[in-house]
């Protein structure tokens, strides 16, 4: 019996972490992260003011402060007039490192 029970904390532990990191219960509001960023993450929206999308490679990536930011060939900012919380990688993207913004 003892041993179900600390199965059962176990479980009950990894689902705990397991949320916390993928923004369950609004914890993604004001955090600059992959899983934040993502469509489909349950949770408010995260700071993904700092993304960038290359449409043509499905990639997603974080730059270091997008203000004045000229993003590499092939990625894009958040385009004016689009809403925060629109502005998300697609879940099929790949996350790869953070780019520069030396627009090369």
């Amino acid at each position: 019996m003892r041993h179900k029970a600390r199965l059962s904390a176990l479980a009950g532990l990894c689902l705990l972490l397991f949320s916390a990191a993928c923004g369950f219960g609004g914890s993604c509001e004001g955090v600059k992260s992959r899983a934040c960023c993502t469509e489909g993450h349950s949770g408010a929206p995260g700071d993904c003011a700092d993304l960038i999308i290359s449409h043509r490679y499905d990639q997603c990536a974080f730059v270091d402060e997008i203000e004045g930011c000229k993003p590499p060939r092939e990625w894009t900012t958040q385009p004016n007039g689009r809403r925060a919380e629109e502005w998300l990688c697609p879940e099929s993207y790949e996350w790869v490192g953070d780019k520069d913004c030396s627009g090369e």
